[in-house]
Order: structure tokens, then C-alpha cells, then sequence
């Protein structure tokens, strides 16, 4: 069967709009994939230096043998901001994946 140059060049079109989608995908999971690991991470680190920031050395000592010791004595701020920093990271993340894969 002999193709015109009219056809092919439709082929080679749809060939290569088909391979920048493709990739165009995998970008965007790459993407997302490192930026729910950088925001695990950075709750982790925040979390884990939760006791840094307690001023009673009595139960900062404790602190790192017993974390549930933490919430004695109302120490919880640390705990709540904590809590508002993985609210605040997990919304900016959905937003992030909404703008990216949006359909335009």
C-alpha cells in the first residue's frame, strides 16, 4: 500500500505529539513522586526535632526516651505546630497536583 507524503507526515505528527505525552506523563509522576518525598521528609526532621525546642530540660531529657512525655506539663506546642506544618505541607502539595494535572 503506497501512502502519500500527506499521510506520513499526519504518521510522524502523531507519532511524536503520542511520545511528548508519554513523556510528559512520566515527568509529572517523577515530580510528584519528589516532591511527596521531600515533604515526608521535611515532616519527619520537623517532627524529630520536636524536643529541641521544649525549655524544660527535665522533660527534654526524657524526651528522647519517651516521646508520648512530651504532652506532660502542656508541653504540646511542639506537637501542634507539627501538626499545622504537615496541614500546611499537605495542602500545598494537593494544590500542586491539581495545577499539574489539571486537564487544559
Amino acid at each position: 500500500m503506497k501512502r502519500n507524503n500527506k499521510e506520513i507526515t499526519d504518521e510522524i505528527l502523531r507519532r511524536a505529539e503520542l511520545l511528548d505525552n508519554r513523556d510528559a506523563k512520566r515527568k509529572n509522576r517523577i515530580q510528584s513522586a519528589l516532591s511527596f518525598a521531600a515533604c515526608l521528609a521535611f515532616v519527619v526532621v520537623f517532627s524529630l526535632s520536636v524536643p529541641l525546642f521544649i525549655s524544660d530540660e527535665a522533660l527534654q531529657e526524657k524526651a528522647g526516651y519517651q516521646t508520648a512525655t512530651l504532652f506532660a506539663n502542656g508541653a504540646v506546642g511542639g506537637y501542634v505546630l507539627v501538626g499545622v506544618a504537615a496541614f500546611i505541607v499537605g495542602g500545598a502539595v494537593i494544590l500542586f497536583c491539581m495545577k499539574k494535572f489539571s486537564k487544559k
